[in-house]
């Protein structure tokens, strides 16, 4: 039985768009800034701040080109945009929200997102991020974006439904042949 069930989530042009325009208003600050004679510290932070902002307004032209996307098929997910990956249900080991607190200092900290863990033996497991993660104890394989209109937990428990649903379908498939 084969299904031709098919899910994308898209970030929504609007959220490109504010993003383009924060990073205009920080940008013309920063041009506003580095014209300031009396403090070199300020022209030094706004200039790096200038540059920054610059490539960001880029990313977000062509994010604006190519919005990313997560698309769900049975066989698997895919995630499209500026960087791609396709991995197949059967690799993902599990979903899930991940985040860390900030410390007692008020540094660091990852805001939650949804996640995925890959299988140990997996394929996709031997890819840079994926064994970069593993080396640095990271107990996440990639993740997922954070603008496709959902928070972390429902997307996360979204995910975590269409593995266990197709990842099962497939290894029955697989076990029939």
């Amino acid at each position: 039985m084969t299904s031709r069930e098919t899910l994308t989530l898209t970030t929504p042009r609007r959220n490109i768009l504010l993003a383009m325009v924060g990073c205009g208003v920080g940008l013309a600050l920063g041009l506003w800034f580095v014209d300031q004679p009396e403090n070199a510290d300020l022209k030094v932070w706004s200039t790096l701040g200038i540059a920054v902002l610059g490539l960001g307004l880029i990313l977000l032209a062509l994010q604006l080109r190519f919005p990313p996307r997560l698309i769900l098929t049975p066989e698997g997910f895919r995630l499209t945009g500026l960087i791609g990956v396709s991995i197949p249900w059967s690799e993902v080991e599990r979903f899930f929200v991940y985040g860390e607190d900030r410390d007692l200092d008020g540094h660091g900290g990852v805001a939650p997102h949804a996640a995925w863990r890959l299988k140990d033996d997996a394929p996709s497991a031997v890819g840079m991020v994926a064994a970069l993660n593993r080396k640095g104890g990271v107990p996440l394989d990639g993740n997922l974006p954070r603008n496709l209109g959902m928070a972390p937990e429902p997307l996360a428990a979204l995910m975590e439904a269409w593995r266990l649903r197709y990842s099962k379908a497939g290894a029955a498939a697989s076990a029939m042949v």
